[in-house]
């Protein structure tokens, strides 16, 4: 009995200790300006209240996103707002009144920045009280085409998801409204961890793949099966994605998920001539057989005339 009132006591501590994107949003409007984006300020109020990693995305006029990660050095539980109050009054001293995601980490955990006029100044962070620390993550990654100032995969809250998922090899949460019906997915990569350059170019590979049979807005399924596989609906019929993470090679040698290259192994898409699985204009799937052997610089057929095999010739 003791130790259930332990626990239940525990629990609502915790759950009093963390601080909501929503009690900030009440409570400091002006805090959402300041993160730059609803899932912005979700991450900053998860990670800090409960000493989690950090993912911040600020979209870059080149077409890049700017992601940046860090760790806080504690949980603060309902101690968020206070603290990014101080980070925004101290990047609002230095001309920066709306910050990129590199500023607000910077400003939270220390190191440099570049000011409104251009100049590098170090500044000591809200949570670290250093200006010499390198906790602070930067990385440009795709951001794709931007339809009607919506981020690629259905808004940056779903490319965050994506792109965490990817690199951590964590369950992925995509959420969407199709046909005036809320939809969520959560699917988990099927080869593990992957490297943020790897990661990034599966969802080049996907996003491309949509593309390709005329999707500019998918939907959190359509997402999902240009990823890991399977069928879309599309003007005309039906279309089967082969799925950017998949025909994935391990070598057995150096038991890496990428083999020896930097970069995934991947089968790109058929841009030209998706196949149609049904309705109007339909096509077969493509016949896969064996090539024709090279022999002597020659290709030739592995065929005799009339259809039979041709035996190897194993000696005279």
């Amino acid at each position: 009995m003791r130790v259930f009132v332990f626990l239940i006591a525990f629990l609502s501590f915790q759950a009093g200790a963390q601080t909501t994107a929503q009690e900030i949003q009440a409570t400091s409007p002006q805090l959402v300006v300041f993160a730059g984006s609803d899932a912005n300020l979700q991450s900053l109020a998860n990670g800090l209240s409960l000493g989690q990693t950090v993912t911040l995305v600020t979209p870059g006029a080149d077409g890049l996103l700017q992601i940046v990660t860090f760790t806080p050095p504690s949980a603060l539980g309902t101690g968020v707002a206070s603290a990014l109050e101080q980070a925004r009054t101290s990047l609002i001293a230095r001309g920066i009144a709306q910050p990129t995601a590199q500023q607000i980490a910077v400003a939270l955990m220390g190191g440099t920045i570049a000011t409104s006029a251009g100049q590098a100044v170090a500044m000591t962070g809200v949570l670290t009280g250093t200006s010499n620390t390198n906790a602070v993550a930067v990385r440009n990654e795709f951001a794709g085409t931007f339809a009607g100032g919506q981020a690629p995969f259905g808004g940056l809250a779903n490319l965050q998801a994506l792109s965490t998922g990817l690199r951590q090899g964590t369950p992925i949460a995509l959420t969407g409204v199709v046909n005036g019906v809320q939809q969520t997915v959560t699917f988990t990569s099927p080869v593990g961890p992957m490297s943020a350059t790897d990661a990034n170019q599966a969802l080049q590979l996907a996003n491309q793949t949509l593309l390709s049979v005329g999707i500019l807005n998918p939907t959190p399924q359509q997402i999902q099966s240009a990823l890991l596989g399977g069928t879309v609906q599309v003007a005309g019929g039906s279309v089967l994605l082969q799925g950017a993470l998949q025909n994935r090679t391990v070598n057995t040698s150096t038991s890496s998920i990428f083999g020896t290259s930097n970069s995934p192994i991947v089968s790109p898409p058929v841009i030209g001539s998706p196949v149609i699985t049904s309705g109007a204009g339909a096509t077969g799937a493509p016949v896969v057989g064996t090539p024709p052997a090279v022999v002597d610089g020659v290709r030739r057929s592995n065929t005799a005339e009339g259809g039979a095999t041709r035996a190897p010739v194993t000696g005279r």
